[in-house]
């Protein structure tokens, strides 16, 4: 198990940050805890197997917003390319760019599992 604050760590956030902008732990937490079950990251990695680049650009805006709203810094860089090129109408996406999201969205995923 770990603390919040192990948490944000390991994620590449700022905890004080989060939580201030979250009002408390309580809600902080509890938003975590609906995280692994939100579907903007399989439906963006469906949107890039199918070439869909409409749907790819809506689940890579709702997951970079998601990633930024609970402080998963360390995810944010790679999220960002992937959304700027989607925007700029490239739809191949580089495959250590995607290994890359995937990685570090499990790594997220796992995090939460050992939160307190």
């Amino acid at each position: 198990m770990i603390t919040l604050n192990e948490f944000y760590k390991e994620a590449g956030g700022d905890y004080d940050e989060v939580v201030r902008r979250l009002v408390n732990e309580e809600r902080v937490l509890k938003y975590l805890g609906k995280f692994p079950d939100d579907k903007s990251y399989r439906q963006l990695t469906d949107a890039l197997k199918e070439k869909d680049i409409e749907s790819a650009i809506y689940a890579a805006h709702t997951l970079k917003g998601l990633c930024t709203s609970l402080g998963f810094g360390d995810i944010l860089p790679e999220l960002t390319s992937l959304y700027g090129m989607l925007r700029n109408g490239n739809i191949d996406c580089p495959k250590e760019l995607e290994n890359e999201i995937s990685a570090k969205y499990a790594r997220i995923i796992d995090l939460i599992a050992l939160l307190r």
